[in-house]
C-alpha cells in the first residue's frame, strides 16, 4: 500500500485470476463517499428494524400475560429479555445483511466499469491467508496487553460501559455467541465496512485516508469508549490487510482470528463459570497466545524470505 488511490489502474494477479483492482468508471468523489455511507446506513437500518421488531414482540407477549401494566416493570422486563437474547437477535440481523449483500453482488457482478466490486472474491495465496489469521490472533493479544496497562492509569468509570456491554454478550450462552460473534460477525462486518464501504471511499481519496475513516466509523459504532478505541485500531489493521491483499477473504480471516482469540475470555466471564480458576485452562490459553505470536512471526518471515516470483503462487 503506497498511500495513493490504487483503483486507477489494472493490477492483474500473478495467478491469472480476477484483476486485483481493475480500471473503474469515473464518478464524482462525493457520490462514491455517499455510496459508502449508504451501505453503512443500510446495515444500521436493518439492525434497528430487527431490534425494534424484537422489542414489539416481547412487549406484546408481556402485556398478554400480565394484567398489571406497570411501565417501569414492563421496561425492565423487555430490556432483560432483549439483552439475554441479544446474540440471537444479532444472528438474525447478520443473516439478513448477508442475504441483502448477496442480492446486491448478483445485481452488480457484471456491471461494466465496476470491476473493483469483484475484488471481494479475489483468491489469496495460502501463506497470506495464514498470515492474516495470525495477525488477527496477535492483534487481539496485543490490544489486551495494552488495555491491561491502560486500566491501571485511567479512571474506572470509563470501563463501566465496556463491562456492561461484555456482560450482555455473555447472557445468551456460548453457542449463540460463537455463531454471532465468532462466525457471522467477521463476515458481515467485513462485507459492510471493508468490502462495500472502503471500496467506495477508495474511489474518492487516498488509501490511507479511506482506511482511517472507515476504521474510525467501525470503532464508533461499537458504542462505548473502550470498544470504540480498540475496534478502531482493529479497523485500521483490517483495512490495511484488505487493501494489501486486494481481497475480502484475507480481512475476514484476520477478523475471525481476532474474535476467536476473544473466546477464552468470554468463557471465563460466563456467570457461574469457574474456568478463571482452572489452571489447565489458563495454561492452554497462555500457550495459545504465545503460539499465535510465534506462528505470525514465522509466516511473516517465510513470506518475505521467499523469492519474489513465488510469493503470489500460494505455495508454502
Amino acid at each position: 500500500m503506497n498511500g495513493e488511490n490504487n483503483t486507477n489502474g489494472i493490477d492483474y494477479r500473478a495467478d491469472g485470476g480476477t484483476p486485483a483492482c481493475a480500471q473503474i468508471k469515473k464518478e464524482p468523489k462525493i457520490i462514491s463517499i455517499l455510496k459508502g455511507v449508504g451501505f453503512f446506513g443500510g446495515y444500521f437500518a436493518i439492525q434497528l428494524a430487527v431490534e425494534f421488531a424484537a422489542a414489539v414482540v416481547v412487549s406484546a407477549l408481556y402485556y398478554m400475560k400480565t394484567a398489571d401494566i406497570d411501565p417501569n416493570a414492563a421496561a425492565e422486563y423487555i430490556t432483560g429479555v432483549i439483552n439475554k437474547n441479544s446474540m440471537l437477535i444479532m444472528i438474525f440481523v447478520d443473516l439478513l445483511v448477508i442475504g441483502a449483500a448477496a442480492l446486491f453482488v448478483l445485481l452488480v457482478r457484471k456491471s461494466p466499469g465496476r470491476e473493483d466490486n469483484m475484488m471481494l472474491f479475489n483468491k489469496v495465496p495460502r501463506i497470506e491467508c495464514l498470515l492474516a489469521l495470525g495477525i488477527g490472533f496477535t492483534a487481539n493479544y496485543a490490544l489486551n496487553i495494552v488495555f491491561a496497562y491502560v486500566t491501571e492509569i485511567l479512571p474506572p468509570e470509563i470501563f463501566e460501559d465496556y463491562a456492561e456491554a461484555t456482560t450482555v454478550y455473555t447472557m445468551g450462552g456460548i453457542i449463540p455467541y460463537i455463531i454471532a460473534g465468532v462466525i457471522l460477525a467477521p463476515i458481515v462486518e467485513e462485507l459492510v465496512f471493508r468490502g462495500f464501504m472502503l471500496t467506495r471511499f477508495r474511489r474518492a481519496m487516498p488509501d490511507w485516508l479511506a482506511i482511517g475513516l472507515v476504521g474510525v466509523i467501525f470503532g464508533v459504532i461499537h458504542g462505548n469508549i473502550v470498544q470504540a478505541v480498540y475496534a478502531s485500531c482493529l479497523g485500521f489493521v483490517l483495512g490495511a490487510i484488505f487493501v494489501k491483499c486486494n481481497s475480502l477473504y484475507a480481512s475476514v480471516l484476520a477478523h475471525f482470528g481476532f474474535n476467536l482469540a476473544s473466546l477464552p475470555g468470554f468463557l471465563t466471564s460466563i456467570e457461574g463459570s469457574k474456568l478463571a480458576e482452572n489452571t489447565t485452562f489458563l495454561l492452554l490459553n497462555a500457550l495459545l497466545s504465545y503460539a499465535s505470536v510465534f506462528l505470525f512471526v514465522s509466516f511473516l518471515v517465510i513470506l518475505f524470505l521467499r523469492p519474489k516470483e513465488t510469493r503470489r503462487s500460494g505455495d508454502l
